[in-house]
């Protein structure tokens, strides 16, 4: 085993203190849409609209699960849907945004 002075260990252990304490910044609408390219915001959509899916199957709500995946990923999705939104509101964060197209285009 390596042996780790004190004066060591608690200088890890504040590091480690200093990076979890620091908030983390959370996306905006104008950092999905001008600071991500393409693929990295379809992957980030995906992930956003797949989660939000299993919240809603896990809930028992099968119907509103199917609905939001058939947002992005339907047959008949606009594929335009979230970024016209996420570009309508830039400023604010990316998430909630997207929570509120799902909202708006599948119900409560």
């Amino acid at each position: 085993m390596f042996k780790v002075p004190f004066a060591g260990r608690r200088a890890v252990a504040l590091v480690a203190l200093s990076l979890s304490a620091a908030p983390a910044a959370a996306l905006t609408g104008e950092d999905v849409m001008e600071k991500m390219g393409k693929d990295e915001r379809n992957g980030y959509l995906a992930g956003a609209v797949e989660m939000a899916a299993f919240m809603n199957h896990a809930d028992g709500r099968r119907e509103r699960a199917q609905c939001v995946l058939d947002l992005f990923f339907g047959d008949d999705a606009d594929p335009l849907l979230f970024d016209k939104t996420l570009s309508e509101f830039k400023d604010r964060q990316a998430m909630p945004v997207i929570h509120l197209v799902i909202r708006r285009e599948c119900g409560e």
